[in-house]
């Protein structure tokens, strides 16, 4: 299996419209666009995944730069995001922060005249 990058995706793009474009080169596995979990919308990069390496690799020179939804795309040799090794996580969530001013309306107390 061979997965592929693609870039420049129309935000219009769904995985549909990505899995008709590649499969015409061959048997495609998985298909994802990617979306921005706040707004919903497509971050305008995708992944498409083919059964075989030869297949990945003709598509990959056929639709580099060809044309998808109005967008000229980049497609690429998907890389493996590197893990970040984390510091462990703490059991305990920290302690909250305390307000040194007074409960009750805070601030400087009254001038005296």
């Amino acid at each position: 299996m061979k997965r592929l990058f693609v870039g420049g995706l129309a935000w219009e793009t769904g995985d549909d419209d990505l899995r008709a474009a590649f499969a015409v080169h061959g048997r495609v596995g998985d298909v994802k666009v990617i979306m921005d979990r706040d707004t919903g919308r497509s971050k305008g990069f995708g992944f498409v995944t083919f059964e075989n390496e030869l297949d990945a690799e003709k598509a990959r020179q056929k639709l580099d730069g060809a044309e998808l939804g109005g967008r000229r795309i980049r497609v690429d040799i998907a890389q493996d995001k590197p893990r970040e090794s984390r510091p462990p996580r703490r059991e305990d969530p920290p302690d909250p922060v305390i307000s040194r001013r007074p409960a009750t309306g805070g601030g400087n107390p009254p001038r005296r005249r």
